[in-house]
């Protein structure tokens, strides 16, 4: 399995999770780069989390 494969159900948990917040919620939470570590099948995998704008009209934030 690639690397890409194997990461894709953590990084769409991710998404799901900071998507679920309110916009205010997630500028706040994102005041500073968020990075942590996330245990997948008996694995250790870093997430950044990024705000990249903060418009009027929308919130861009990146997981990695």
């Amino acid at each position: 399995m690639t690397r890409r494969k194997q990461c894709r159900p953590i990084l769409d948990a991710e998404i799901e999770r900071w998507s679920a917040m309110g916009w205010e919620q997630l500028v706040s939470e994102l005041a500073d780069v968020q990075t942590y570590e996330i245990g997948w099948e008996s694995k250790q995998y870093q997430v950044e989390v990024i705000l990249l704008e903060n418009t009027a009209e929308y919130v861009h934030a990146s997981v990695q």
